[in-house]
């Protein structure tokens, strides 16, 4: 009976080990690029704009270019982000594949390595969850980046100085990150975002440190916004 009991535990220990270190699968892997499509949860139009500012006084504007941009086989609208003050301009990129609207994260800030990250799906409810997964080189090392995605909150209120923003939802976001070869994923951060079907993104708040090689804090909350007609 008790070697019994020995062996029950033994294989039970490396069921759970396999099950604990197994790569996790992306939702984002395998987009069709049939089913990309302009991006319909903020404005596309040429002259939108949104401008952002962050707790130090930093503040940044991101402006629709109405142009597209193919990354990773799919076609983006294409924005600019500007921090005011800086002559820098940084690319970013929007769009929806069937019910999933996208976007690209720099993970390396080389402007060359992307993650297709689902940043919320239509008809998003409390408890819908999703990952975004992908593999980032870092000077030669090869990472598994992981981000499991959950809806925190739908049809929420913020108040950002004088603007009430209803019909808010907030979806938080765990980055996990492993060596290829290694095992098991090493937490590194999270980030929250909070929506505004028609408007876009109205706040940010990320903490996120990639095994030494990637850096990245920021909270920043939406000013002021002008919608083309």
């Amino acid at each position: 009976m008790k070697n019994s009991l020995k062996i029950g535990l033994t294989l039970f220990s490396v069921f759970s080990c396999f099950v604990a270190c197994k790569k996790i699968q992306g939702d984002n892997q395998g987009l069709i690029a049939a089913n990309q499509q302009a991006n319909d949860f903020m404005s596309t139009k040429k002259g939108s704009y949104w401008t952002y500012g962050a707790p130090d006084g930093t503040v940044f504007t991101r402006t629709a270019t109405g142009k597209d941009s193919i990354k990773l086989g799919l076609t983006y609208s294409y924005y600019e982000r500007k921090q005011v003050g800086a002559d820098s301009t940084f690319p970013d990129y929007f769009g929806k594949n069937s019910i999933k609207y996208i976007t690209l994260v720099d993970l390396t800030g080389d402007k060359t390595q992307y993650v297709n990250f689902i940043l919320i799906e239509d008809s998003a409810k409390v408890g819908d969850n999703w990952n975004s997964t992908e593999t980032i080189n870092y000077s030669g090392a090869n990472i598994n980046v992981a981000i499991q995605s959950s809806v925190q909150s739908v049809g929420g209120t913020l108040v950002f100085g004088s603007t009430t923003y209803t019909n808010v939802v907030q979806v938080h976001s765990d980055l996990k990150a492993k060596l290829t070869l290694s095992p098991a994923y090493t937490n590194c951060g999270s980030l929250n975002i909070w929506f505004v079907k028609g408007i876009g993104i109205i706040k940010e708040d990320a903490d996120i440190s990639i095994l030494g090689f990637f850096s990245k804090q920021y909270n920043d909350s939406l000013l002021s916004y002008h919608i083309e007609p």
